[in-house]
């Protein structure tokens, strides 16, 4: 670890700090200390400020040799403070400005301790400059955290060490893969993985598949939408079609067929049965002309056989997925690379909508960090209904133990205003336009920081998971064998 002292100058404030640097030297985002009377001050500097009184542009005199001059420089640096550390523990606040003259020293390894309880913590990597390793308070991730920056800077890095901190913890994670690339190949050794062609679909999602398929228009729509769920509850036979039609009309019965309570395992897909439940339905809902044809020449013009046919002899149910979560395994990798955009949705909607049962079921916290890559896909305007479901799970997921990690590149356009609402922590690199930053900022407090020293693997952090609950300069372990390896020096 670099040594470097130095002195707070007079001006100072409850914000920041003006330090003379006396010996070392000191780096921008660099964690010090300042030794008070009562307590000490915990900072980060922002700025550093090199002068010198004789070289400089308003200097009267003529410099005839450079090397002595330069004897007169000197550094400044601008601290932004962060709290206090006193009486064993450490306060995200500022009562009052250190006094001139106050020593200026690093931060120390055994202070991190102090600011973050060492039970549970989980660590990510380490400060650059320092080279300690930053303990994070892996609760604050129950209100919520958005990973972004631009292309290559380490998005799905930095999310693969987090899953592995939290399953090592013992916290329960899932993770939605839209890429299947990302994630799967990490962790199909070490975690349960579940493509999305072994998912059991509901009604709706079926429905979305075959009408994209067939390019029906928001009219024909209609009819597919409810002869889906009339095959659902026929089991595709037609001789069931008026019997479950009948049911359905009367009012109060116990015996009415319901969705919910449909085994969809069981249910057999076939093009020519669904075709036939289609017709039925459509003349029910009063179809004419050339309706019945149309359907017809699109179901077998544009839905092969196969389309059928990959619905059926899928192993896990929604319901499977969360009973294997809750019970016995901890960690899920849900691979999302290989449906339509449109079923993509729906499974997102649909697992996180049973998580949502059970804890209105049983009205218990699940401890459970959901984590989406890719979150443009599913968490922005237009997304429906996963984004309904991400929203809700952001508006009152922290009071059930429910949280959210959404990876993403952009802020704005990327993720809905009403899920940006709730997010409480960022975790960004370089990003992609630079107003972004100032969006991020009416989120939570990212003053003072410059993107232009972050580098491939560097983040800043800000917000309830930051130690400080300030920005702090976070550099990405490399491998897993990094993690939780204490080093007195790193540079």
């Amino acid at each position: 670890m670099r040594k470097f002292r130095g002195r707070v100058l007079s001006h100072t404030s409850i914000q920041n700090a003006i330090v003379r640097v006396e010996e070392g030297r000191v780096k921008v985002e660099d964690l010090v200390k300042i030794r008070g009377d009562y307590y000490d001050f915990i900072g980060v500097i922002r700025k550093v400020f090199v002068g010198n009184p004789i070289l400089n542009r308003y200097s009267p005199f003529l410099v005839t040799d450079p090397r002595a001059a330069r004897g007169m420089e000197y550094t400044n640096a601008v601290v932004e403070l962060l709290g206090i550390l006193g009486g064993g523990k450490f306060e995200p606040f500022v009562p009052e400005p250190p006094t001139t003259s106050s020593e200026v020293v690093p931060l120390d390894r055994s202070d991190l301790d102090l600011i973050v309880s060492s039970e549970n913590t989980i660590y990510l990597g380490y400060h650059k400059y320092s080279g300690w390793d930053i303990p994070l308070n892996p609760d604050f991730l129950y209100y919520h955290l958005w990973i972004g920056g631009i292309t290559g800077c380490g998005k799905s890095h930095t999310v693969r060490i987090l899953v592995d901190e939290l399953a090592r913890i013992g916290r329960r994670v899932l993770v939605f893969d839209h890429s299947g690339r990302d994630y799967v190949p990490y962790f199909e050794d070490k975690y349960l993985v579940i493509s999305d062609t072994d998912i059991v679909l509901d009604p709706e999602s079926v429905a979305q598949a075959i009408a994209s398929r067939a390019r029906f228009d928001k009219w024909l729509r209609e009819y597919s939408d409810s002869a889906t769920i009339l095959y659902v509850l026929t089991g595709g036979e037609t001789k069931m079609f008026e019997r479950v039609l009948n049911s359905l009309s009367r009012e109060n019965s116990s015996e009415t067929p319901s969705v919910r309570n449909a085994n969809l395992k069981s249910v057999v897909w076939s093009r020519e049965k669904y075709l036939k439940i289609l017709l039925k339905t459509a003349k029910r809902m009063g179809a004419k002309g050339a309706t019945p044809l149309k359907l017809t020449f699109k179901i077998l013009q544009n839905v092969p056989q196969d389309t059928f046919r990959r619905l059926n002899n899928r192993a896990y149910t929604y319901s499977d997925i969360i009973d294997l979560l809750l019970s016995r395994e901890n960690c899920i990798i849900i691979d999302l690379s290989n449906e339509i955009m449109e079923i993509r949705r729906n499974i997102v909607a649909g697992i996180l909508d049973e998580l949502w049962r059970r804890i209105e079921t049983k009205g218990e916290p699940v401890d459970t960090i959901v984590i989406i890559d890719e979150a443009q896909n599913y968490a922005s305007e237009g997304c429906y209904p996963a984004n309904y479901t991400i929203a809700r799970t952001a508006r009152e997921g922290r009071k059930w133990g429910l949280g959210l990690v959404l990876a993403s590149q952009r802020w704005i356009s990327d993720v809905s205003t009403d899920i940006r609402s709730n997010i409480n922590s960022v975790m960004f690199s370089r990003l992609q336009v630079a107003t972004d930053l100032q969006e991020i900022g009416n989120i939570v407090d990212v003053g003072g920081i410059e993107l232009g020293i972050l580098g491939a693997g560097d983040f800043f952090l800000a917000g309830l998971l930051s130690p400080f609950k300030r920005p702090v300069l976070l550099h990405t372990y490399k491998d897993p064998e990094e993690r939780l390896k204490w080093r007195p020096t790193r540079n």
